[in-house]
């Protein structure tokens, strides 16, 4: 099986590290949680591997040229774009989504908001918004998923629906998720490994940082 992820005393940070240097891999498909307490460096980490933040020392590297997703917290969300659900979502395609409009009546469906096809994101919920969101994420089906906060405007039923939703789509499309999350307690039989951010050292700025293959 390959990597689809490798990384090797990784640091990221901004002037100076957030978190203990990391090392693991990534090679099989599911959900991978990062938990931790806040300003510990989760988010950092995750724009790192975006590319979105040079690493401060270490590297990392992905097994090919795997598309990525990513969907911040819905209170990032801009909500006056102007333009509907619709046509927010298939910003996901990039360039292509003039020849892949075909796709869009099909994840509008999945993520149940066909409904708001026609509606604008300044007049829908947090919780439609995050649906929408999560649409536009997983229209060009990409190989490497990162969500920051998935659950946090969720009821536990739409919670439960979210999990399910992203755990079918690692393992049908051979792909990994990182989640960033605070409470993932009830939904931990879904996850295949965990990155668990402590307290910082004593002395330090500096995060303790542990990685776990749930399965392997």
């Amino acid at each position: 099986m390959r990597d689809f992820l490798r990384l090797d005393n990784l640091c990221s940070g901004y002037d100076h590290s957030l978190h203990q240097p990391l090392s693991l891999t990534i090679h099989k498909p599911g959900i991978y949680l990062i938990s931790g307490p806040n300003g510990s460096g989760k988010t950092t980490l995750i724009r790192t591997l975006l590319n979105l933040l040079n690493p401060i020392s270490g590297s990392f590297e992905y097994s090919e040229q795997n598309s990525l997703s990513y969907v911040s917290q819905v209170s990032h969300l801009h909500s006056y774009f102007p333009m509907n659900i619709s046509r927010y979502v298939s910003l996901g395609l990039g360039p292509s989504r003039g020849l892949n409009q075909d796709k869009i009546p099909k994840i509008l469906e999945h993520w149940e908001i066909t409904h708001l096809a026609q509606r604008s994101l300044q007049e829908i919920s947090p919780g439609e918004k995050l649906r929408a969101m999560m649409a536009r994420a997983m229209v060009s089906q990409p190989k490497g998923l990162f969500l920051d906060e998935p659950l946090a405007h969720l009821d536990v039923c739409c919670q439960e629906f979210l999990v399910k939703t992203i755990q079918d789509y690692a393992l049908q499309n051979n792909a990994f998720i990182f989640v960033i999350e605070h409470h993932f307690e009830k939904f931990s039989e879904y996850v295949t490994g965990n990155i668990t951010f402590g307290r910082w050292l004593h002395g330090e700025a500096l995060s303790q940082i542990q990685f776990q293959q749930v399965k392997s």
